[in-house]
């Protein structure tokens, strides 16, 4: 907002309760505008043009401020002559920046470039929450639909059904191609919430992939990664017990989890207790 010939009595609307703090002002550094005073200031509630103007005089020019809260007061403080109303809510203005990051990716933009520049502060303190947030709002891909195999009819009925502690259900398909991966997505798309896909990798990556309600865990394996199969992994699904090593430490608990391994060759017999495996061969 600005104000040009102003009395002096006009410095002092900003003490008055309808504004919240900051509010600031400054003289103009214009030779042809010696009594000229321009500032910004946060209102309790929302306001209208009109009605900012019958606080701070009809004779000021209004407009919605641009940028942040951060942004504001730090142009109106730039030239040094300047007097600050109130104290500043620090707080208000992270929480604020934090909520429009969100926004903007909410309405759609991912470039991570155009979001550091517009919103640095929240990319520079915030690196993993805003990689995390992106991940979450991107949508899933859709899964094309086919009625489903007499194999896949019924894994579906016992994933559907309760798991006891022991069971490992082995998917094998020497040849490939009989809609093992397409499966597993197709199931995690109809219940997001609750099942999770993994590929074999270090446990400690696993581990920290691994959402903390989970009911239903498929570990898709291609040809190449069956020497790394993750058997011990496996049993502390079927355990309940996982542990993340990765970042903040912790022990992701579970009950009964369903756990089925997609692959294309015969797991290795002599890894896991005989009672564990439950081997479908497609």
């Amino acid at each position: 907002m600005e104000k040009q010939n102003y009395k002096p009595c006009a410095r002092s609307y900003p003490r008055r309760k309808k504004f919240a703090t900051p509010s600031l002002l400054k003289k103009s550094a214009k030779a042809a505008h010696p009594s000229h005073l321009q500032g910004f200031t946060v209102f309790i509630g929302q306001k209208s043009l009109t009605g900012v103007k019958k606080v701070v005089g009809n004779r000021a020019y209004v407009e919605v401020s641009k940028g942040n809260e951060q942004q504001n007061y730090d142009y109106s403080i730039k030239d040094g002559d300047y007097e600050e109303f109130g104290s500043r809510d620090r707080k208000r203005g992270k929480h604020r920046d934090i909520e429009e990051f969100k926004k903007a990716v909410e309405g759609g933009e991912r470039d991570i470039k155009r979001l550091r520049l517009h919103h640095s502060e929240v990319c520079a303190k915030y690196p993993r929450f805003v990689n995390e947030f992106i991940r979450d709002i991107i949508p899933e891909p859709q899964i094309k639909a086919h009625p489903l195999y007499p194999w896949q009819q019924q894994l579906y009925a016992v994933l559907k059904g309760p798991a006891d502690d022991r069971t490992i259900h082995f998917i094998v398909d020497t040849k490939g191609n009989k809609g093992k991966s397409w499966f597993a997505k197709y199931y995690c798309s109809q219940y997001p919430d609750k099942t999770h896909i993994l590929r074999p990798t270090k446990h400690a990556d696993m581990a920290y992939a691994l959402p903390y309600e989970l009911k239903v865990i498929f570990i898709d394996c291609t040809r190449k990664q069956v020497e790394y199969m993750p058997y011990t992994f496996m049993e502390e699904l079927k355990h309940g017990l996982v542990f993340n090593s990765k970042y903040e430490s912790c022990v992701k608990k579970y009950t009964n989890l369903h756990v089925v391994v997609l692959m294309n060759q015969f797991p290795d017999m002599e890894a896991l207790s005989e009672d564990r495996y439950n081997i479908i061969e497609l």
